[in-house]
């Protein structure tokens, strides 16, 4: 049995920004000179190339990184367009069904659920969803193994 650490580093040119791809992840990217976005699984990270479910692949080959979790912002900017959603709604027959008058939006709640619905829609348009590696994004192969002296 071999006890080790193999992942792939995304960072930005400085290093402040990280983000880590683990052995058995979902991989998704996109090569050079290629139109197609390709889903995988990371199986296993080596010195020079990584492999996938049913690829091996050098770093220099991949153009795009896609992003697959989603974090609680991604999450409750889907809940504030929703949210905004019903409250409008809720309001509409509130004023048209129970009251019997007519609807003006300007009122406080319109106002309100319109607030909610633009910034999850800002959040949602403005949020990172893929690193591109050509420009000021680096993908770093790390493959530590415990059997291996790594000390300098």
């Amino acid at each position: 049995m071999t006890y080790g650490q193999q992942f792939i580093r995304l960072s930005n040119k400085s290093g402040s920004k990280r983000k880590v791809i683990n052995v058995g992840d979902p991989f998704i990217y996109k090569l050079y000179n290629d139109d197609t976005v390709y889903k995988d699984q990371l199986v296993g990270v080596t010195d020079s190339t990584f492999q996938l479910t049913y690829e091996t692949l050098k770093p220099e080959e991949v153009q795009t990184v896609y992003k697959t979790e989603t974090n609680f912002m991604d999450r409750f900017s889907g809940y504030l367009i929703a949210g905004g959603a019903i409250l409008i709604t809720i309001d509409f027959l509130n004023i048209q069904v129970v009251q019997d008058a007519d609807y003006e939006p300007n009122s406080g709640i319109f106002i309100a659920g319109g607030t909610m619905i633009g910034a999850g829609l800002i959040y949602k348009l403005l949020r990172r969803k893929k690193y591109r590696l050509d420009k000021s994004w680096e993908l770093r192969l790390i493959n530590i193994d415990s059997f291996k002296d790594v000390s300098n």
